[in-house]
This record gives C-alpha cells, structure tokens and sequence, in this order.
C-alpha cells in the first residue's frame, strides 16, 4: 500500500490559499473546541492559532481519559493500591494524579502494586499470570479509550473488576446513572465492578482549591485564566489533571502559549 497525499498535507501554497479562504469567509465571531489532546499538540505545534482570524476562537476541551477523571475516583484508585493481594492496572497518566490525599504514583513508590498498561487486556493478561491476586484496572475516559473497555467485558474477561467513569457506548454493558457526568456499568455486569466488589464506597470530593480545569474542560475558561496557572500549577508540580497529562489543555498551553 502506497500512502498519498503526504506531501500535500505540508504544501505552504494550499496552507496559504486555504487561510486565505478562511479570513474571507470569516465575517462573525465562532468559538470551536477541539476534544482530542492530539489535536490540540498539533494546533499548537505549527501555529494554527497565530494565522487564523481574531474572530476564531479555538478551546482546548477534555484532551485526554485522565483529565475528565473525578476526584472521587482517584480517592477509590489509591483506596485499592492499599488492599492487600491487590495488583491496580492503569494508564499511564493517572499515575501522577493527585487525589485528596495521595496518588497511585505515591503508593506505588511505598510499595504498592501497581503496574502500567496501555489496555484493558494488558490487565487482563496480568490477572492470567497472577490467579492467586485481584487484578483492579482503572476504567477511566471517553470514547477514545472506552470502547475496547466495553469490548473487554462483552468478551467474557472472568472476574477482573473495573472502576471509574465509564461513558456511554451503544446500549451494552453501559448505562448512564451518574448526575451530569459519566456513565456505569449496567445491573448484569456489575460482577466487573470493583466498587461493589470491595464494598468501595467513596465521598464526593471537591476539585483542589484553586484549580480551574472543569470549567477548562467545559471552555469555560482558558489555562491563562486559573490563578494557579504558571505559578502553583506547573508540568513538575501539577494540581490538576489537565496539567498532568502531556496531552492535558493545560499542558498544552503551558509548553506553546
């Protein structure tokens, strides 16, 4: 297979024509949020925001699965690094993701077992090689990561349960009951969920003081706008999880802006 089109994807004539087109055509104010952290590295890489015209708004909007992550859930994720002959299986990301009071990043240095993966099946190959543990994976995200979660169960994974805010996808295994907010796992495959499973039960918590990333999340506001911004807040030393994650709005904003 040949691939084509790469070259004219890098054309600096079609890019100016195209710019062109649009400062033309743009007679009124239109704000437009992209959803995908990829999306909004590459908008900020080669300048897109600089030519297009003032009127155009671009938002930076969830990013990633780690960013659109309650408070509430990350609390439950570091409760299960603390059970003994647990092993929690998550992304990356989440890692660093400060809860109210720890992160798995944190348990995991004082000896908790906790181990990266980038899917749910390499969670559920962790569970074939240790039978004698629960195997705990952070179900978190949106359509990006979900659909292979959903696949997951309706593949018949066995006992390997699941938390976290589970979006809706199609009509099976996953129904919305969350306010507002994420979806859950349906009444007949609650056998996946750890929370019922551990009897986990945790408080809603507030985001951390100070920290703007749900209205960021909503475009409410830009990164510039939250008082933490550049000053508490920075990729060393994150308070929210659009700061975290390398594909989070705030980080964007904070390598390019």
């Amino acid at each position: 297979m040949v691939l084509k089109y790469i070259e004219e994807y890098r054309d600096g004539t079609l890019a100016r024509a195209i710019i062109k087109k649009i400062q033309a055509v743009s007679k009124k104010k239109l704000r437009l949020m992209e959803v995908c952290g990829t999306h909004t590295m590459s908008i900020f890489r080669h300048g897109i925001r600089s030519v297009l015209p003032e009127g155009i708004t671009l938002l930076s909007g969830p990013g990633c699965p780690v960013c659109v992550t309650a408070q509430k859930d990350i609390d439950a994720f570091v409760e299960f690094s603390r059970i003994d002959n647990v092993i929690v299986t998550t992304f990356g990301d989440l890692i660093k993701v400060l809860g109210s009071s720890s992160s798995l990043g944190k348990e995991k240095a004082a000896g908790a077992d906790v181990r990266i993966v980038y899917s749910v099946f390499d969670a559920i190959n962790i569970a074939r090689e240790n039978k004698e543990k629960e195997v705990v994976f952070c179900g978190v995200g949106f359509e990006t990561t979900i659909p292979t979660i959903a696949a997951g169960i309706l593949m018949g994974i066995g006992d390997i349960p699941l938390i976290g805010d589970i979006p809706l996808i199609g009509d099976i295994p996953l129904i919305g009951d969350i306010p507002l907010s994420g979806m859950s796992l349906k009444k007949e495959y609650e056998k996946f969920d750890a929370a019922i499973k551990f009897g986990m039960d945790m408080p809603d918590m507030p985001e951390p003081k100070g920290c703007a990333c749900g209205e960021i999340l909503m475009g409410l506001k830009t990164p510039e706008q939250c008082g933490l911004y550049k000053k508490k807040c920075t990729p060393m030393t994150p308070v929210g999880p659009c700061m975290v994650s390398s594909e989070g709005s705030c980080a964007a904003f904070y390598r390019y802006s």
